[in-house]
């Protein structure tokens, strides 16, 4: 499971795309073939973000966690790391 956190002084400054990608550059040489990741669904820059490096939603549990009063859902993503060359 991957999750990335970044306080919001540090958003929309394409940080969370260069760490997303050293992650994901990662992969081979560790052996991972998988990522998941999971996010609350009304988290938007979290959903763009991860569309953009192609991973597929997989799941949804609706209302699962109440935060700061609301009911929120989760979303699971999945991303398949092609295989070392």
């Amino acid at each position: 499971e991957v999750s990335l956190y970044l306080s919001s002084a540090h958003q929309k400054q394409g940080l969370g795309t260069f760490l997303l990608q050293k992650m994901i550059d990662a992969c081979p040489a560790l052996g991972i073939t998988t990522l998941v990741g999971m996010h609350f669904d009304h988290n938007e820059g979290t959903r763009h973000l991860n569309e953009k490096f192609g991973f597929e939603v997989c799941g949804h549990l609706p209302e699962i966690a109440e935060v700061q009063g609301q009911k929120r859902g989760l979303l699971i993503s999945l991303l398949r790391i092609p295989a070392r060359q």
